[in-house]
C-alpha cells in the first residue's frame, strides 16, 4: 500500500499521521566500517571493501510523512505573518532564467526543471506530491494500494476531479494520455523503463493499475513527476501543438496565453476542485504572471521596488539577502549536493592512498563558503540534506575531519610506491588536474582546493575550465571509451543526488561502468550492490532508512566524492504576500515548506497592505 510499510494492502487514511521533528534512529544499526565509529576516519583497503551487516527490525513502524508544521523545517521558514486570506488580485513572480530555450509545456517531452514546474505545477497536477521532508502522498489519487511483492499498484481517484475546461476526470482519459503520449514521449518512456512499469489499465471510471515487469517498492515517487502528470488531450480533439502552448489539466489556473519568450500569464480555473476550511473557492488569486529573470541581483532587486511579489531562487547568497532585508523566506536545503568527482579508473585517482590524501587536505568548510558565497554553509558529509528524513547523523558524524598530517602520510606512501599508478618516477610529485565550469564562485572555490591539496608538498594541480556542456560530456564519457563511459578527467566538480527516490539515485549512480554514464565515478562492488539491491526489494521505510544509512558509510569510506556543499532553493515573498510556504493536503493537513523552490500558489494571497 500507499505507506510501503511491507503490510499488506488497506485503503491509505492521511488523517492518522503526523510528523512531528527528525526521524528516530533504529538501535540496531551496525557500523561496520572503521569510518563510521570515529570522528577521524582510518582508512584500508580492508576497510573500504567491507560490507555493511543489516540487522533489520522487524518491529518498526511505516513513517508516511505527512507534515504538519515539522520542527525540522521551520528554520527554513522566515517573515511570514498571519492575515484572514483574501480572494481576488494579481502578483508577479520572478523566475530563473532556466525556461529557456523551451519548445512547450508537454510534459512527456520536455524536461521540466525547476522555473518551469513552477509555472506548470499550477495547472497540470500530479497523482502524488513530494512534500518538504522528502515522503510522497496521494494527492489527485485518494487510495494506493499494492500487492505484496510492488508489481501491482492500484490508484483509486478522488471523487469530483475536473479538467479546467469541464471535463470530467475519470481513468480512461488518464489511460488515453499513458498509451498515445506518455509510453513515446522523450522524457516519459525512459521514466517508465526505469520504474518498471509496463502497462497502465483501467478497473473502473475511477480506478487505475499499474502493471510492472519487476518489484518497485518506489512507485510514489514516480508518480509525482511527469508519469504522474494528469492532462486532457484526445487526438481529434485538440491538436498536439494546441496542447504544448495551452495545456488542460487539473490545476488551480489556467494558461491564458503563451509564447515562447514572453511572460506567462495564467488565470484562476473557476472549475478547481478544491475549497479551503471555510468553503472558499482556491485559488485566492486571480492572476499570475511569471517573468524570468537570470540576474540575482536585478531579480531581488525587482522584489524589493514591487516589480514583483514572490521570487525564486537557488542561490545561498540571495537567501541571506533576503532575511536581511526582511522578507519572507520559504528556503530549503536540497538532496542535492555539490562534490569534486574522483574518476576512480583514471591515474592517479584510481589509487585509494590519493583519493584520502586529497580528501584529508581539503578544508570543506572553506570550499563551501566559496562555493556557495553563504557564510553560514553546513558541512556536507552525504547525499541526503539535514532537511530530509533520508538525513543520518551518524553518516556525518563518521565522515572524516581534515588532517594534514594523515593526508601527507598516504600521499608519500604513494609517492614512493615503484608500482603507482600514474607509473611517474618514485619520489615525484602527484600530478592531478582538476576540471569545473568557468562559474566565478566555482572559480573561487577550485583555486583554494589547488592551494589546500599542493599545501601538502606532494601534489601539483592543474585547472581546467571549460563550459556546463563540455563538463558534462567529459564527465559522463562515451561508448568509445576504454572502457565505454570511463570519461575524461581526474577529478571534476558535479552534483549527486535529487528528488527522486535515494535508493534509484544510488544504483544508477552505481551502474556498470561499460553500459550506465550515470556512474560517474566509475565505482564499481558487490558489496555496495546488494546494499542497494536490498533496498529496493522494501516499501518498509525504517529498514530503507538503515539499509541507506549503511550504503552511505560504505560509499563514503571508498571516496569517490569530497563533498562540498547543499544546493539551497527558496521562494521569497514581499511584504504584500501571505501564505508562501503554507498549503494544505486535499484531507486537510497543513504542510509547510516547499522542493526545489517550487511553489504552490492556490492558497496564496494579497494581504491588501
Amino acid at each position: 500500500m500507499i505507506d510501503s510499510d511491507g503490510s499488506k494492502p488497506e485503503s491509505h487514511n492521511l488523517k492518522k499521521y503526523f510528523v512531528n521533528g527528525r526521524i528516530a534512529k533504529l538501535v540496531c544499526v551496525v557500523l561496520v566500517v572503521a569510518s563510521g565509529c570515529t570522528s577521524e576516519a582510518e582508512f584500508s583497503d580492508s576497510e573500504a571493501t567491507a560490507v555493511p551487516k543489516i540487522v533489520l527490525d522487524d518491529d518498526a513502524q511505516s513513517n508516511s510523512g505527512i507534515l504538519d508544521v515539522p520542527k525540522d523545517m521551520t528554520t527554513g521558514i522566515s517573515g511570514q505573518k498571519e492575515f484572514s486570506p483574501q480572494s481576488g488580485g494579481a502578483i508577479t513572480v520572478l523566475l530563473q532564467d532556466d525556461l529557456s530555450p523551451f519548445s512547450g509545456w508537454a510534459p512527456w517531452e520536455n524536461i521540466c526543471a525547476w522555473a518551469c514546474r513552477n509555472v506548470l505545477d499550477q495547472v497540470v497536477e500530479t497523482l502524488t506530491v513530494v512534500l518538504p521532508d522528502g515522503s510522497v502522498v496521494p494527492f489527485l489519487a485518494e487510495k494506493i494500494n499494492h500487492n505484496n511483492n510492488y508489481t501491482e499498484w492500484t490508484v483509486e481517484l478522488r471523487s469530483g476531479l475536473m479538467f479546467s475546461d469541464g471535463t470530467p476526470l475519470k481513468a480512461s482519459v488518464f489511460k488515453k494520455g499513458y498509451d498515445d503520449y506518455v509510453k513515446s514521449g522523450k522524457v516519459t518512456s525512459g521514466l517508465l523503463r526505469d520504474a518498471r512499469i509496463t502497462s497502465v489499465n483501467v478497473v473502473n471510471d475511477s480506478t487505475l493499475l499499474f502493471e510492472l515487469s519487476e518489484p518497485n517498492p518506489t512507485l510514489l515517487n514516480v508518480l509525482a513527476g511527469p508519469v504522474g502528470r494528469v492532462f486532457l488531450l484526445e487526438k481529434g480533439s485538440l491538436s498536439e501543438e494546441q496542447f504544448t502552448f495551452n495545456p488542460v489539466g487539473t490545476g488551480p489556473f489556467t494558461f491564458e496565453g503563451w509564447s515562447p519568450g514572453a511572460p506567462i500569464v495564467l488565470r484562476s480555473n473557476p472549475r478547481y476542485w478544491r475549497k479551503d476550511e471555510r468553503g472558499v473557492q482556491l485559488p485566492y488569486l486571480e492572476e499570475i504572471t511569471f517573468r524570468q529573470i537570470a540576474d540575482e541581483r536585478l531579480r531581488l532587486e525587482f522584489l524589493l521596488e514591487g516589480e514583483g511579489q514572490i521570487l525564486q531562487t537557488r542561490s545561498a547568497l540571495a537567501i541571506s539577502q533576503a532575511r536581511e532585508s526582511e522578507l519572507t523566506v520559504i528556503s530549503r536545503r536540497e538532496d542535492n549536493v555539490g562534490v569534486i568527482l574522483f574518476n576512480t579508473l583514471e591515474s592517479p585517482t584510481n589509487d585509494m592512498r590519493v583519493r584520502q590524501g586529497l580528501l584529508l587536505s581539503s578544508d570543506q568548510e572553506e570550499l563551501g563558503r566559496l562555493a556557495s558565497s553563504n557564510p553560514d554553509t553546513s558541512l556536507a558529509a552525504q547525499w541526503m540534506s539535514p532537511d530530509s528524513r533520508w538525513y543520518s547523523e551518524v553518516v556525518t558524524r563518521a565522515w572524516p575531519i581534515a588532517n594534514m598530517s594523515k593526508a601527507k602520510d598516504y600521499l608519500l606512501a604513494y609517492v614512493q610506491d615503484p608500482k603507482r599508478s600514474d607509473r611517474r618516477l618514485t619520489g615525484e610529485k602527484i600530478a592531478v588536474t582538476l576540471l569545473c565550469t568557468d562559474d566565478l564562485q566555482l572559480a573561487n572555490m577550485t583555486r583554494s582546493l589547488k592551494s589546500q591539496w599542493e599545501a601538502t608538498g606532494l601534489v601539483d594541480v592543474t585547472l581546467e575550465q571549460v563550459g556546463r556542456n563540455a563538463l558534462i560530456k567529459r564527465v559522463l564519457g562515451s561508448v568509445t571509451d576504454q572502457p565505454s563511459f570511463k570519461g575524461d578527467f581526474e577529478a571534476s566538480c558535479w552534483r549527486v543526488g535529487g528528488e527522486s527516490d535515494p535508493g534509484a539515485q544510488i544504483e544508477a549512480f552505481l551502474g556498470l561502468v561499460k553500459t550506465s554514464p550515470l556512474n560517474v565515478s566509475n565505482m564499481e562492488g558487490d558489496d555496495l550492490l546488494s546494499l542497494v539491491e536490498a533496498m529496493n526489494a522494501t516499501g518498509k521505510f525504517q529498514d530503507r532508512l538503515l539499509i541507506l544509512e549503511n550504503i552511505m558509510l560504505l560509499l563514503n569510506a571508498k571516496i569517490p566524492l569530497i563533498y562540498v556543499d547543499y544546493l539551497s532553493s527558496a521562494l521569497i515573498g514581499n511584504s504584500s504576500i501571505e501564505g508562501l510556504g503554507i498549503w494544505t493536503l486535499p484531507e486537510g493537513t497543513s504542510v509547510l515548506g516547499q522542493i526545489a523552490g517550487v511553489g504552490r500558489y492556490s492558497e496564496v494571497w494579497l494581504n491588501g497592505g
